[in-house]
């Protein structure tokens, strides 16, 4: 009897075991000691992960150029130091992108950069301004790529306005850079673009 005991008490025992530990338990019926609990480890939860949102795409800038069959038409104005044929440094992303505008458009052989004055000051001085301000356009042209031959310059100084003088808004549209195109591919000579001036 006393044997039969000693072999029953780990198994009383074992019925009666909780652990003490995360283990999901159940209970497992047997036929002679009543439930034992059968443990085992819980599962392994995987974190969530949360999609990253989609970075949204930069916005391409507007170009700075317009190719037309005249011209190669500045959407923003070329900019000197005061009474100076330095370019600021503000104006040279727009003369890049016509360097670009010449790179893609090989058939664009011959080009024209020509500068005009507001009325403002010395007649004879705002041509030799604009003059100097046509060649440093097209000194930085040629410097970034574009050949010499395909290129021109000239200043007009007052005689082209496009606009009245006798408004600051309208000095200042007459204050430009203008880059006409003079032959293209096929054509056996240049343009006449000599045009009269706007009263």
């Amino acid at each position: 009897m006393r044997s039969k005991l000693l072999f029953l008490a780990p198994l009383l025992f074992a019925g009666c075991y909780k652990p003490a530990g995360p283990e999901i338990c159940t209970p497992v019926v047997t036929s002679w000691s009543g439930p034992v609990e059968r443990c085992v480890p819980p599962p392994v939860m995987q974190p969530t992960m949360v999609p990253e949102a989609p970075m949204a795409p930069e916005p391409v800038p507007p170009p700075k150029t317009e190719v037309t069959n005249e011209e190669i038409k500045l959407k923003e104005k070329i900019e000197f130091e005061t009474d100076s044929a330095t370019i600021t440094s503000g104006s040279k992303p727009v003369l890049d992108e016509v360097v670009k505008v010449m790179s893609e458009h090989p058939e664009i052989e011959h080009v024209r950069v020509g500068g005009h004055t507001d009325s403002t000051g010395n007649k004879d001085h705002n041509l030799k301004l604009s003059d100097e301000r046509a060649a440093s356009v097209k000194a930085y042209l040629v410097e970034h790529g574009v050949a010499a031959d395909r290129l021109a310059s000239k200043g007009y100084g007052q005689t082209r306005p496009i606009a009245d003088n006798n408004t600051d808004a309208g000095r200042a549209d007459n204050r430009r850079v203008e880059i006409h195109i003079l032959r293209r591919k096929g054509e056996k000579k240049d343009r006449d673009d000599e045009k009269p001036a706007k009263k």
